[in-house]
């Protein structure tokens, strides 16, 4: 016990020298620490926070991309849809252009068809007017000569007269002007009269289903569709009928209705 109290109190005074040098150093290495590695710290630590500052920023800048993609996403959605429907239009503006084309091609050539008529009737009637010409001269010659002949002639170009007017009246469209001639029967009248006016009646029952289903006429009140109505049923033509109830006639409409009436103007 005695020795280890003496190696005790041995320990204690080399503690006590040393303690001093200790000191020292621990002094030396908190100054050391102060000036070189606080500071170092310090900065470490500035530099971490803004890291985080700047990484917070890019976080809020990411964020406010992301809506702006939602978004972005989202109008070009609806533009992909409006340009879907808006294809579907063309589409369907393209095929009604397309059967317009057509329906104004039809026309032309019904128009060609007519003024070929037309040139033939007139024609014909030039050679009428000639051959009534040529019977009145040659009347005028031989009236005081063989008038038993003359007139048996005159009866003959009366005959042929009037076998090309049968001939023209039962042609369309050729009474042009004057009266049908006198041995035509009230029928031949009637429907000399009809062809020469373009306006043959239509079946007033026929024209009303077809107007009931005939898409475009939603703008029309019920004036206006009986208007429509009346003057189809009468033979007006189309043209002129939609022009006495619409400011602007709708080409699908006139189209369709030339079309299921079967008109050409």
């Amino acid at each position: 016990a005695e020795t280890a109290r003496q190696k005790t109190a041995e320990d204690m005074e080399a503690l006590k020298r040393n303690s001093g040098q200790w000191a020292g150093e621990l002094e030396q290495d908190y100054a050391n620490l102060q000036l070189n590695e606080v500071p170092k710290l310090n900065r470490l630590l500035d530099k971490r926070d803004a890291t985080i500052a700047a990484l917070e920023k890019q976080l809020d800048a990411l964020k406010v991309a992301a809506k702006e993609k939602a978004a972005l996403e989202t109008a070009l959605q609806s533009a992909r849809e409006e340009a879907a429907a808006n294809a579907d239009t063309a589409r369907k503006l393209t095929g009604d252009i397309a059967a317009l084309h057509g329906d104004i091609e039809g026309l032309r050539a019904k128009a060609s068809d007519l003024e070929t008529a037309r040139s033939r009737i007139e024609s014909l009637l030039l050679a009428a007017e000639t051959q009534a010409a040529t019977a009145k001269s040659t009347l005028a010659t031989l009236q005081n000569k063989r008038l038993p002949d003359l007139e048996n002639a005159l009866a003959a170009e009366k005959a042929k007269t009037a076998a090309l007017e049968r001939e023209l009246a039962t042609r369309p469209g050729t009474q042009t002007s004057g009266e049908m001639p006198q041995s035509a029967s009230p029928d031949a009248r009637t429907e000399g009269t009809e062809q020469q006016s373009g306006r043959a009646p239509r079946d007033r029952a026929a024209v009303a289903t077809l107007l009931a289903g005939l898409p475009g006429l939603g703008r029309l009140d019920d004036s206006g569709r009986r208007q429509l109505q009346d003057a189809l049923a009468s033979g007006a033509c189309v043209t002129d009928a939609l022009e006495s109830v619409f400011d602007k006639v709708p080409l699908i409409v006139m189209r369709n209705l030339m079309r299921e009436l079967k008109s050409d103007c």
